[in-house]
C-alpha cells in the first residue's frame, strides 16, 4: 500500500466528527442490548464466565505496586521484566473489573476499576524504564523517569488507550462515582501521548522503521479520538499518523513478510489492520482502506510461514509459542477476504488439532492489551468463523517470501523452515542461511527463539547472547569465526525453486562472514524432497587460502542418539534420522529463562558436527530422513 492511499482530507475529516454520530468503537456497559447479544449464542455464558472469573482473581490479588526500585533496576542490573509484569499486570487488572462490568451491569467491580484507573493515572510515567530515555537524546538509562516525559513509547500509548476504553465504556458508572475522573483521564492521556504526537516530528519511530510505528499510530489515533474533544486536532493527529503508517508499509517488500519475527506480526501488520480499523471507523470507509494486495499479503504473513500443528519458525525475536492474536487474524481474514487467515484462526481456536471442539476464551492481550483483546473477540469476530466445519488446513505446498528471503516448505512428513536476508533485520539474529524441521508438526531441528528481553539485548552486547550470536543457531562456524552483525552481512546469490516434488534454496554464505573467516564462497543448498520425506543440506565451501574447520551445530528439541551412520530424534511418529558423513558430538544446552523453559523444558540438545581440509574446498551433507 503506498502512502497516497493512507491520505486523510483534515477538513472533511473534522466536520464528520463535528456532527458526531459516529458508532462508538466498542459499546459502552450502559448499551445493555449489545452487550447481551455479544454474551449470547452458544459461547456467551462460556465467556460471561470467563469474565468473572478474572476479575475474581484480580480482586483477590495484592494490588501490585510500583516503586522506585523496581523502575531502577533496569539501568542498575538491566532487569525490566520484574518492572514490566508489575505495569502490565496493572493495565490487566483494570481490564477484568470493567469488562465484568460491562458485562453484568451489577456494579460489584466499579470501586476496584476506580481503584485501578486512579493508580494507574497516579503513575510518574507510562513509558517503561527501557525505553525512557529513547526520545531524550541520552545514550544511557535514566536510574529513575525525567520529572517530565515527553516521549511516547509503545507502552505509554498502550495505556492511553486501556484507560480511554475504560473511561468510556464505563463513563456513566465513574461520573457517578466523581464528576473528576474522566477530566483526570483526559488531561492524562492527552498530556502523555496526543498532544507530544501532535507536536513532535523527530522521534525516530516517526520513519516507520518497525512495528513502533503501527503499534503507537493506532493506539495514539483511538485514545484521541475518545477522549480529545477538539475534531479538528484528531483529524490533524489522524494525517499525521496515517503517513506515518504509509512509511511502515512502504518499508514492507512485495512479499509482504515481516522479519521482526512471528511474535511481533500481531503488534506490527496485526497493529497496521488495527490503525485502519480506526481510521475506517472516523472516515466512513472514504477512501477503501483494505483492498490493496500488498496489505493482504502483509496480514496473512503468520498463514504462510505456518508450517502446521501451531509451529511457526522462530527467526528473529520470536517467543517459543504461537502468537495469541486470534482476533487480530480472524478480523483481518474477514477485512481482506482470506481463506488462509480464517483457517488459521479456525485452528488455533481448537490448539491445532482439526478433531477438537473450538474453544471460546476471549484471548489474552500482548503485554497488557487484555481489555483490547477482549473486546476484539466480543465486537470484531463472528463465532460462525470457528465453529462450522471447514476444509482440512493441512498443506503440502510452499511459501517463498522473496523480500525477506524466508522459505517455509511443508511435506506430509517433514517440514522446513530456512532464511537468507542479512544480519540488520529489525529484531535481528546472527542467522543467515539458518534453518528448522519439523516432524508431523512436532519440532526436530529448532531454533530456540528468544526469552525475556534485559539491558543486553537490545545493547552493545546484543550478539554477546547465545541464542543472538550465530553459534547458537544452524549455521556453520568456519575457522573458528561466527557471522557479523551488519547490513553488509548478507546472503548473495539466493536462489528459490520448486521442481515437482522437491522445494530448493540455494544461497551464498559467505558475505555473512568476516574478513577472518577467508571465505570466497560458502554455497548452502537446503531442500525438502517430498517423495521420499527428508530434508537435504549441502554445504560447499572454498577459502582464500589452504586449510578449513567447519563446525555445523544442530539445535534438537528432543535428545539426539548416536546411532550407525548419524544419529536419531525420537519426535513425531517414527522420529528423525540424522544421516552424515561427519563426526559429531553430543552436547546439552540448559535453559533457565522461564518463557523459554515453559516450551522447552530445563534443556535443549545440540549435535556438533566437525569437518576440515588441509585444501582450498570443503563439502558436507547432513540429511534428515522421517522414519
Amino acid at each position: 500500500m503506498s502512502r497516497s492511499s493512507l491520505e486523510v482530507d483534515i477538513d472533511r475529516l473534522a466536520a464528520r466528527l463535528e456532527a458526531g454520530g459516529l458508532p462508538p468503537r466498542f459499546p459502552p456497559a450502559a448499551d445493555r442490548a449489545a452487550w447481551g447479544q455479544a454474551l449470547s449464542g452458544p459461547w456467551g455464558e462460556a465467556r460471561r464466565a470467563e469474565i468473572r472469573a478474572r476479575a475474581e482473581a484480580a480482586a483477590a490479588e495484592p494490588w501490585p505496586e510500583l516503586p522506585a526500585r523496581l523502575y531502577r533496576l533496569y539501568a542498575e542490573t538491566g532487569d525490566r521484566e520484574r518492572f514490566e509484569s508489575a505495569c502490565f499486570a496493572r493495565r490487566n487488572r483494570l481490564a477484568a473489573f470493567v469488562l465484568a462490568e460491562c458485562a453484568d451491569a451489577d456494579g460489584v467491580y466499579v470501586d476496584a476499576a476506580v481503584d485501578a484507573l486512579w493508580s494507574i493515572l497516579e503513575e510518574a510515567t507510562w513509558v517503561v524504564p527501557a525505553h525512557v530515555f529513547h526520545g531524550s537524546g541520552s545514550p544511557t538509562p535514566f536510574a529513575l523517569p525525567p520529572s517530565e516525559v515527553t516521549f511516547v513509547d509503545l507502552f505509554s500509548a498502550e495505556t492511553a488507550v486501556t484507560v480511554a476504553m475504560a473511561v468510556r465504556l464505563l463513563e456513566d458508572r465513574l461520573h457517578a462515582v466523581s464528576p473528576a475522573i474522566l477530566p483526570r483521564a483526559r488531561r492524562k492521556v492527552l498530556r502523555r501521548v496526543v498532544d507530544p504526537c501532535l507536536e513532535n516530528e523527530s522521534w525516530w519511530w516517526w520513519d516507520g522503521r518497525n512495528n513502533w510505528t503501527p503499534w503507537i499510530c493506532g493506539n495514539a489515533l483511538i485514545a484521541a479520538a475518545a477522549l480529545d474533544p477538539d475534531p479538528r486536532r484528531v483529524a490533524r493527529l489522524a494525517r499525521k499518523l496515517a503517513a506515518a503508517c504509509g512509511r511502515f508499509v512502504d518499508r514492507y517488500g512485495e512479499d509482504g513478510g515481516c522479519d521482526e519475527g512471528v511474535m511481533y506480526w500481531g503488534v506490527a501488520g496485526g497493529a497496521h489492520l488495527v490503525f485502519l480499523e480506526e481510521l475506517d471507523r472516523l472516515t466512513g470507509s472514504t477512501p477503501d482502506l483494505f483492498g490493496d494486495p500488498k496489505l493482504t499479503r502483509m496480514l496473512e504473513f503468520p498463514a504462510r510461514i505456518h508450517l502446521g500443528g501451531g509451529r511457526y519458525p522462530l527467526f528473529a525475536d520470536a517467543k517459543p509459542h504461537r502468537p495469541r492474536s486470534r482476533a487480530k487474524v480472524l478480523r483481518a481474514g474477514h477485512r481482506v477476504g482470506s481463506a488462509r487467515l480464517l483457517d488459521l484462526g479456525w485452528l488455533d481456536a481448537r490448539g491445532y488439532d482439526p478433531a477438537a471442539e473450538p474453544d471460546p476464551e476471549l484471548g489474552s492481550g500482548f503485554v497488557g492489551r487484555d481489555l483490547d483483546e477482549a473486546l476484539m473477540t466480543l465486537f470484531w469476530t463472528d463465532p460462525a468463523w470457528i465453529l462450522g466445519a471447514r476444509p482440512d488446513a493441512g498443506r503440502d505446498d510452499d511459501d517463498w517470501l522473496a523480500d525477506i528471503q524466508w522459505l517455509v516448505a511443508r511435506g506430509p512428513g517433514l517440514g522446513l523452515a530456512a532464511k537468507g536476508g542479512h544480519n540488520d533485520e529489525s529484531h535481528n539474529h546472527n542467522d543467515v542461511g539458518n534453518f528448522v524441521i519439523s516432524c508431523r508438526h512436532q519440532w526436530a531441528v529448532v531454533d530456540a527463539g528468544i526469552g525475556a528481553y534485559t539491558a543486553a539485548t537490545f545493547g552493545d552486547r546484543r550478539y554477546e547472547q547465545p541464542l543472538i550470536r550465530s553459534g547458537g543457531h544452524n549455521v556453520p562456524l568456519v575457522n573458528g569465526c561466527e557471522q557479523a552483525p551488519g547490513r553488509e552481512h548478507a546472503a548473495r546469490d539466493v536462489r528459490y525453486e520448486r521442481a515437482g516434488e522437491v522445494s530448493r534454496l540455494t544461497l551464498d554464505l559467505a558475505p555473512a562472514y568476516p574478513e577472518a573467516a577467508g571465505l570466497e564462497r560458502l554455497e548452502r543448498v537446503i531442500e525438502l524432497d517430498r517423495a521420499v520425506g527428508a530434508v537435504t543440506v549441502r554445504d560447499r565451501v572454498r577459502t582464500r587460502a589452504a586449510g578449513i574447520v567447519c563446525e555445523l551445530p544442530l539445535l534438537c528439541a528432543v535428545p539426539p542418539a548416536s546411532v550407525p551412520g548419524g544419529f536419531r530424534l525420537d519426535v513425531g511418529e517414527g522420529g528423525v534420522e540424522v544421516r552424515t558423513e561427519l563426526e559429531g558430538t553430543l552436547e546439552t544446552v540448559p535453559l533457565d529463562d522461564a518463557i523459554l523453559t515453559s516450551v522447552w523444558g530445563d534443556r535443549l540438545h545440540r549435535i556438533r558436527l566437525r569437518a576440515s581440509a588441509p585444501s582450498r574446498e570443503l563439502a558436507y551433507t547432513v540429511r534428515f530422513e522421517a522414519g
